[in-house]
């Protein structure tokens, strides 16, 4: 229920995006965000960088 408003708000390539990271152990990296969404990184950090924007996800960088 706490996640539930966030999620709701977003995309649905957003949600791929976060699906694609749920696995990961620990960070994830968005060369293999990019495979597993068969697309390349270039159009994987459009989506990261959004989630970023929105709080929703962080970077260790």
């Amino acid at each position: 229920m706490v996640h539930a408003p966030e999620i709701d708000g977003l995309s649905s390539m957003q949600k791929e995006y976060l699906l694609a990271m749920a696995p990961d152990d620990g960070p994830s990296s968005t060369g293999e965000i990019a495979k597993h969404l068969e697309r390349n990184a270039g159009y994987a950090n459009v989506y990261r960088t959004q989630l970023i924007k929105e709080g929703v996800i962080y970077s260790l960088a």
